[in-house]
């Protein structure tokens, strides 16, 4: 009996590994789209005119927060570097 439950134990922490993996690739799929939009909204700040330029700014600054956000979810701070964040 004993063995049976530590098979379960063991499957369910496979499990659970597998599950966080998945997670942490959905949330650097996300991170990755988010940068690629900030890098759009900078794109479209260079030519827009300035009376939108002030709306496009808010924009990227809200990409900027969540950017900055999936990075700490990942364990991976983007404070600690450079206060810019790479567009890689």
């Amino acid at each position: 009996m004993g063995e049976l439950i530590h098979i379960r134990e063991k499957a369910l922490r496979r499990d659970i590994a597998r599950s966080h993996a998945r997670d942490r690739d959905s949330l650097r799929r996300a991170v990755d789209l988010i940068k690629r939009n900030l890098h759009a909204t900078a794109v479209e700040i260079v030519d827009a005119p300035a009376q939108a330029q002030p709306q496009l700014l808010d924009r990227a600054e809200k990409f900027i927060a969540l950017i900055r956000y999936g990075m700490r979810m990942l364990g991976e701070d983007g404070d600690d570097h450079d206060s810019r964040i790479s567009l890689d």
